[in-house]
Formats: structure tokens, C-alpha cells, sequence
């Protein structure tokens, strides 16, 4: 079976780039690039195995209410409220203990950014879900 990957990120050469990787290696790979399009979509991730998620994201109408959490830290919360068990990989430039998400769900992985020394690791933490 195919996995479907849902990549979150304001950066699209990063998208682009991990998205045909992903591609390459027998998955299938979609992409969201603004905050908002990525709240208005909350309800579509069902269809996913795995949310790659960048916490630093260019802020949307939705996050101005969370002034003090970067837009990733605030999409993780939806996400978490609506999916408790949904396997997310936290990609960020961010060290892990300054992201302001509880890495206590088992589903939560982080991974430092840049990826070029870390994508075979991506790999094997979307292999094993």
C-alpha cells in the first residue's frame, strides 16, 4: 500500500524537492504552503499516513490569535485535538526544546532541518509507520 504524505512547510523548493523525493521512493506526496490553507484543511487530513510539519510557518489569519506560538506549534494543536493518534513528524530548523509542543505523544517525532544529512532517517521513520 502506498503511503500518503501531507509535507507542511512555507518553504516550496523544500516541498518540491522532498515531495519528488518521496515520489521517487514509492510514496505519494502533497504539499500545503500557506497557514491558511493548511487550517482550512484540517478536516482533509484523515486521508494521510503521515503530516510532515514545519513549525516555523509564515503566519495566516488563523495563528494571529496565537501570538506567542510560531504557526506550526498552533496547526499541531488542531491537529492534535482532531487526531490524537495521527503520526507527525516535526521538521524543524527550531532545537526540539524550543518548540512548544509535548513530544509525550508516541505519534511525535522530530527531525532537525537541514534534512541532507537526516532524509535517509525521514525515510526510515515513514517506512516504519
Amino acid at each position: 500500500m502506498t503511503k500518503r504524505i501531507l509535507i507542511v512547510d512555507d518553504d516550496k523548493y523544500f516541498t518540491e524537492d522532498l515531495s519528488v523525493f518521496l515520489e521517487m521512493e514509492g510514496m505519494q506526496a502533497d504539499v500545503i504552503n500557506t497557514a491558511d490553507e493548511l487550517f482550512d484543511r484540517v478536516n482533509d487530513l484523515a486521508a494521510y499516513d503521515v503530516v510532515l510539519l514545519d513549525i516555523m510557518f509564515r503566519k495566516g489569519a488563523y495563528a494571529e490569535e496565537s501570538a506567542d506560538l510560531e504557526t506550526g506549534e498552533a496547526f499541531y494543536n488542531v491537529l492534535r485535538d482532531v487526531y490524537p493518534e495521527k503520526p507527525v513528524i516535526v521538521v524543524s530548523a527550531k532545537n526540539q526544546s524550543e518548540i512548544q509542543i509535548n513530544f509525550d505523544n508516541a505519534s511525535t517525532m522530530y527531525i532537525r532541518k537541514p534534512l541532507s544529512s537526516t532524509i535517509k532517517e525521514v525515510l526510515d521513520l515513514i517506512k516504519g509507520l
